[in-house]
């Protein structure tokens, strides 16, 4: 137990630790993260991105609605490009294990 100032009885863990005796007490630097300047540009990034994807969606949509014979070929040759591919990935591991 320690005694404050105005002789009252305080508990040790009010006090951080004292250093050893002899012992030379350094500064302890933390070091603090620099506030970030707000950028206009991230914005336009946002906005850039949102706005290509919408222009991607459009431009499907219309393509569908045009020309709904070559989008539904599309579709079909897209999924048998992804079947040969799978199906060439499980060949191959296939043939390591044997």
């Amino acid at each position: 137990m320690r005694y404050n100032s105005g002789g009252a009885l305080t508990q040790a863990r009010d006090f951080p630790p004292a250093p050893p005796s002899g012992a030379v007490q350094r500064k302890r630097f933390v070091k603090r993260a620099r506030p970030v300047p707000t950028q206009e540009t991230g914005l336009i990034v946002v906005n850039a991105k949102k706005l290509l994807g919408l222009a991607a969606i459009a431009l499907v949509l219309f393509f569908v609605i045009a020309q709904p014979g070559h989008a539904a070929g599309l579709v079909n040759n897209s999924i048998q490009f992804l079947r040969d591919a799978a199906e060439s990935v499980i060949t191959f591991v296939s043939n390591i294990f044997r």
